[in-house]
């Protein structure tokens, strides 16, 4: 037997060895391959002194490799001695090696790493691709050449299963030309036309290259809200969705200058989209401002058809609700607790008085909400927190509202009434310093609860703040 003959049997035994004992590189190892212009080449990192591979048929066990497969044009065994932890080997294919569906194929010690690559014209990968789609293969095609042609893969994988049939079906039967583009297009739109949470459209301004950069710079509740109020608030089609989550990121950085009135609210908690029960109340004592808004709740241009329009129009016009400058008033965003002190003190007509010994740790001089908290905090209606804090950022919660509310009734002697309150299934999750608070409201009727639980550590919206002011008006009436 010649050398040359003995060297290659013994190349054939050593990759054959290689995917029954031995690990070629460890799990960590970083290993890619690509085929440019009939030149295979394979590179990586590993910190084993040889790296032992084969390029295969794609739907070949590397389990069954023999020395005959090996010995045909479809299989070349690959050997790369790795001194210095990196490594890369380039390959020039033989004339006659057949178009087709390839995989290089490595032992990692857990099992056999696969990197897929298809060979032939460009004509012949379309047309490849396209068969694959028409099998029903789109998950496997993603997985295998998906980062070759800039598809996300992680973000298809998270997608519903009805989305990836959607995008399939959008694919099936088309001639494929450029598949990276028409795959993000077909899934774009799929993913659109079934938009229901927050994290699916952040994946769709992920495939439609959102920048991102106004949106990272608010708080965590901002962002929830932007995203909350696109959902809402839909344009026709998925080119659009830039412009109007830049709208609501604009509207977001105005509240950090004035308020609740431009609908920046508060972050998890949600709101409902059926009646329920209101957040806070008013004292209809101070119900007329000083200065109301010209004009009338309808020309806010998000309120129509919801649950709570009366109620915000009644104070809409008495001018303890606004809009935006886009006039969108936001009905379903959260409130935090710097917004309710701001809504708080103007019903009840307070202001802070000069001089003011009442501080919070957290509470800036120079903050938009400081004038509205210390006017609460002077008039008794909030304590702050025992480490001397205000957290206004924080989203109130339905029981910090109630004794709120309760305070500022009492404050302005108006009668709680003896109204028979409700039967909250959880009134034993309503802290002590709540209850009693919570059960007045309830017997007043300015709370209902909701499904019969009352939910105390709930966030607020301003729809359902907005219907406790108006039935608080109505029943001093």
């Amino acid at each position: 037997m010649n050398k040359k003959r003995v060297i290659s049997l013994l190349l054939v035994i050593s990759v054959i060895m290689s995917f029954v004992t031995l690990p070629v590189y460890a799990a960590d190892s970083e290993i890619k391959c690509n085929v440019t212009d009939g030149v295979y080449t394979i590179s990586g990192t590993s910190d084993k002194a040889n790296i032992t591979a084969v390029v295969m048929p794609a739907d070949e066990n590397p389990a069954d490799l023999t020395a005959e497969k090996l010995a045909t044009d479809e299989y070349i065994p690959i050997t790369i001695p790795n001194k210095s932890g990196s490594f890369s080997k380039s390959i020039k294919f033989s004339a006659s090696f057949p178009n087709g569906e390839y995989k290089t194929a490595l032992n990692d010690g857990d099992g056999e790493l696969e990197l897929y690559f298809m060979y032939g014209s460009e004509e012949y990968k379309n047309e490849l691709l396209s068969q694959k789609i028409k099998s029903g293969l789109l998950d496997e095609t993603v997985e295998r050449y998906g980062e070759t042609y800039g598809i996300d893969v992680s973000l298809y994988d998270r997608q519903k299963d009805s989305v990836k049939s959607a995008t399939a079906a959008a694919l099936d039967g088309k001639a494929i030309t450029d598949f990276g583009k028409q795959f993000n297009e077909a899934l774009l739109n799929a993913a659109f036309g079934q938009l229901k949470t927050t994290e699916e459209l952040t994946d769709v301004l992920q495939l439609l290259g959102y920048d991102f950069a106004a949106y990272n710079k608010l708080s965590d509740t901002q962002r929830e809200n932007v995203l909350i109020n696109t959902l809402k608030n839909l344009p026709s089609q998925a080119a659009d969705l830039p412009k109007t989550v830049d709208a609501y990121c604009k509207a977001a950085q105005s509240s950090d200058a004035g308020g609740i009135s431009s609908g920046s609210g508060g972050g998890s908690g949600g709101g409902s989209s059926s009646k329920s029960t209101g957040t806070y109340t008013y004292n209809p004592n101070n119900s007329t401002p000083s200065q109301g808004n010209s004009g009338n709740a309808t020309s806010l241009t998000d309120i129509s058809g919801h649950w709570a329009y009366e109620s915000i129009a009644d104070l809409f016009a008495r001018g303890i609700v606004s809009g935006d400058e886009n006039k969108m008033f936001f009905p379903d965003n959260n409130i935090t607790r710097a917004e309710f002190c701001k809504m708080v003190t103007a019903v009840a007509g307070k202001t802070a008085a000069a001089d003011s010994a009442v501080s919070f740790a957290d509470v800036a001089g120079e903050a938009w909400y400081y004038n509205y908290v210390i006017a609460a905090a002077q008039s008794g209606l909030i304590n702050g927190y025992e480490d001397g804090t205000f957290r206004p950022d924080s989203n109130i919660s339905r029981q910090e509202m109630a004794v709120i509310i309760d305070r500022m009734i009492k404050a302005e002697n108006i009668s709680t009434g003896d109204g028979a309150s409700a039967s909250f299934t959880d009134i034993s999750s309503v802290a002590d310093y709540a209850r009693d608070a919570v059960m007045e409201l309830s017997g007043m009727g300015i709370i209902a609860g909701d499904g019969g639980s009352f939910r105390p550590n709930d966030g607020l919206t301003k729809a359902e703040a907005s219907t406790v002011l108006y039935k608080t008006r109505k029943y001093a009436e």
